[in-house]
């Protein structure tokens, strides 16, 4: 039994934390940012080989968010603990509130109709900070950002340290899946560095996925020395760039269809200097793939939903000798197992079918992050060899 309830003690404070064991505490820790579960005005702390990390007073044990949490983490366990404050002044969340709270003494909005409709959650790319597209919405909302006179989009950027802010919309029901952005402040072009690798886009035009950034670290730890690699649906070189950056490829056909994706792709390649390893191609990938039959060691095939579209033809491309298949999928968390077997069957047919005695391993299953409640983004790993 737990309370929300928190209550001072000396310098520490007590309130709601997770704890779960330290080889699994950085994995849990990124999960509760990305769900803003995380209190980061505390410090996390240790109990002999536990970790317990703190919660916002916005965690609910009982919401999908947090139930995906402990499927991972089935080990997770909530208490009350007390943790030491940081020593900070406060929160961009905390500066943020104190913030609205001190306009609304000018103005005809009290913060009591404010404070349940601060957002909880963001996301930072670069100098670009994009809320959920149900921030700020409502009657409520329009009234006291007016009563700002234009005051209120600069000030919330000098608090979360940023040049720019966007909401979010859904993504357009288009074959290349156009991201769709609502742009409060500053302009939508983002640059960020990660794994020492430097990465572009225009926020308003293509999707860009932060909870990716653990598949983007494995790829970049890959040894695929001299190997010739085909990345199907390269995007802005989620994949590309940090596998050419780190990996000593040989050369990598990055291909992809949508323009402002190509723009990303271009300016990452040259702002890396990767231009003698990446060699882009523009279009649909099932009219250029075919040209590429029995040259490649390895296919990175990342496109969500699913790429099955291509499966069959990126195995033709892999040389007579065999290869590695990376084939990502959203799967049903309990489907996971069955379909990881579904998929090696499957191109163990298609080896029979060409009439090679090939066997098909699996390497590797490495689950993203979740999709959406109850469903994993997951890679699947396939080794295929020939004899």
């Amino acid at each position: 039994m737990y309370s929300h309830a928190r209550r001072n003690v000396l310098d520490r404070i007590e309130t709601n934390g997770v704890r779960i064991s330290r080889v699994h505490a950085h994995a849990c820790l990124k999960k509760l940012q990305d769900w803003g579960y995380l209190e980061k005005t505390l410090i996390p702390d240790q109990d002999n080989e536990d970790i317990i990390m703190p919660l916002t007073t916005s965690f609910n044990e009982h919401g999908d968010e947090f139930r995906a949490i402990r499927i991972e983490f089935p080990e997770l366990e909530v208490t009350a603990w007390s943790f030491a404050k940081k020593n900070e002044q406060s929160s961009p969340y905390d500066e943020f509130a104190a913030f609205v709270r001190s306009s609304c003494s000018t103005t005809k909005v009290s913060f009591s109709e404010l404070e349940p409709l601060l957002p909880k959650k963001w996301e930072r790319l670069g100098q670009l900070l994009l809320f959920p597209k149900d921030a700020f919405q409502g009657q409520k909302w329009v009234e006291f950002i007016e009563e700002q006179d234009g005051r209120f989009w600069p000030k919330v950027a000098e608090i979360f340290g940023v040049q720019s802010i966007a909401r979010q919309q859904p993504i357009a029901n288009t074959i290349t899946r156009d991201a769709q952005i609502e742009m409060l402040l500053g302009n939508s072009w983002v640059e960020f560095k990660q794994h020492n690798v430097k990465f572009g886009f225009d926020a308003r035009k293509v999707m860009f996925s932060s909870g990716n950034i653990t598949e983007r670290k494995r790829m970049a730890e890959l040894d695929v020395s001299d190997e010739v690699i085909l990345d199907v649906f390269a995007g802005i070189g989620y994949y590309s760039l940090p596998i050419a950056k780190h990996g000593r490829p040989k050369k990598i056909h990055a291909f992809e269809m949508n323009p402002h994706s190509i723009e990303g792709l271009t300016w990452g390649v040259n702002e890396n200097e990767l231009g003698s390893i990446i060699e882009i191609h523009e279009g649909d990938n099932r009219h250029h793939l075919p040209m590429f039959e029995q040259t490649a060691d390895r296919c990175i095939l990342g496109l969500l939903p699913t790429s099955e579209s291509v499966w069959k033809v990126c195995f033709d491309c892999l040389k007579p000798s065999g290869g590695v298949l990376h084939v990502h999928m959203n799967v049903e968390e309990e489907k996971i197992e069955s379909w990881v077997e579904e998929t090696r069957h499957y191109f163990e047919q298609l080896a029979y079918e060409k009439n090679q005695d090939s066997t098909v391993q699996i390497l590797h299953i490495e689950k993203v992050k979740w999709y959406a409640p109850r469903i994993r983004h997951v890679v699947l790993d396939l080794h295929i060899v020939s004899p």
